[in-house]
């Protein structure tokens, strides 16, 4: 059966038998609270209809200020001029990502159907049996969340080169193609083990500059600093604290400033101006792409329209089935994701930890 664990082992050395305690109860359970899982799709820029192995058609710009040269007023022919489009294409990468989970009601000992106030099934169908609605909106919570961080999961650590974690060898996601691509990388280098906030925020300001000194992308308005959470909520316990502090004598501390309501927070920050889109879901679901350590201040800049999600269908990027076989007698949910992502122009800054 692919449902493991039972309550009622969990708590045997609490009570001899839920039938005759009677009371330890899922109305009497407390649930450990959990991060809600952002929406994957709404984070970066959806392209729905797309098929594995499609290319990419990207216009490219041309060059806007070496043309039109100084003409002959007396002359009745115009300068001869030339226009060129530019074009280029990516290839797209989709991968599925599945899984079938079979629940036996039939299986479940009587403490665990006491626990979730449940009878033992007979001939009925569990999905329209009131009495296990409870159980099986847990059970499918748990399904939908776990769609959900596939997607965040793929979608940045995704690598091809990682043959041995079928969890991330699909396709590759943002921060492998960024490494593999063509726009500015920039190292976080630390002298301790791990970096700096003002490490970080150094490097931050050098990605900035180069951004809005050496390009032209770098003034687009839908520009976005993307980074975990621990790299956000580093840079603002120290953004935070410098407020407090005096800027003539590192040692006067200020009072007001330490009393008064935090300036920076991790919604709503911005550095240099550009907003921070900071998602605890990269951090999250670092250890199941087999990612540790420095890792999680990979960071970066990049237009949102430069960061692509795609999938085959028009709307959505998953698949969720729930339904009875009475032949079985079980309970079948089937959930996918078919999803790919792209950086289709090197316009982009991308931090990474040397040596994570």
């Amino acid at each position: 059966m692919a449902l493991q664990g039972n309550f009622a082992t969990a708590v045997a050395d609490l009570v001899d038998s839920l039938v005759t305690a009677d009371k330890v109860k899922i109305n009497e359970a407390i649930f450990e609270s959990t991060f809600m899982i952002g929406n994957f799709a709404q984070s970066h820029t959806l392209i729905t209809e797309v098929r594995n192995g499609k290319l990419q058609p990207i216009v490219l710009s041309n060059d806007y200020y070496g043309a039109m040269p100084v003409g002959d007023e007396t002359d009745c022919d115009l300068n001869a001029c030339d226009i060129t489009p530019n074009y280029s294409t990516k290839q797209w990468c989709l991968a599925e990502y599945n899984c079938r989970r079979e629940i036996c009601m039939r299986s479940f000992d009587e403490n665990f159907l006491v626990f979730w106030n449940m009878y033992r099934q007979r001939l009925d169908d569990p999905l329209a049996t009131p009495d296990a609605q409870a159980f099986l909106d847990f059970i499918t919570d748990i399904v939908e969340k776990q769609i959900l961080g596939t997607q965040w999961r793929v979608g940045y650590w995704g690598d091809t080169a990682e043959t041995e974690n079928d969890l991330i060898n699909g396709c590759d996601g943002f921060f492998a193609q960024a490494e593999a691509g063509d726009g500015e990388k920039i190292d976080l280098t630390s002298v301790g083990t791990e970096p700096t906030a003002q490490e970080i925020y150094d490097t931050l300001e050098e990605a900035y500059l180069y951004a809005t000194n050496e390009t032209t992308w770098g003034m687009e308005s839908d520009l976005v600093w993307k980074m975990s959470y621990a790299a956000a909520s580093k840079m603002v316990a120290f953004l935070n604290t410098s407020a407090d502090l005096s800027q003539y004598n590192c040692e006067c501390i200020n009072p007001d400033a330490i009393v008064a309501q935090r300036r920076f927070n991790v919604q709503g920050l911005r550095f240099f101006g550009i907003p921070v889109e900071t998602h605890r879901e990269i951090d999250l679901s670092m250890t199941a792409a087999g990612k540790s350590g420095n890792d999680k201040y990979k960071i970066l800049l990049a237009r949102k329209s430069n960061l692509l999600v795609g999938t085959n269908t028009s709307d959505k990027l998953e698949g969720f089935d729930i339904f009875f076989d009475k032949i079985t007698r079980k309970i079948f949910i089937d959930s996918m994701v078919y999803l790919g992502v792209m950086i289709p122009l090197d316009e982009y800054v991308y931090i990474s930890e040397i040596g994570s």
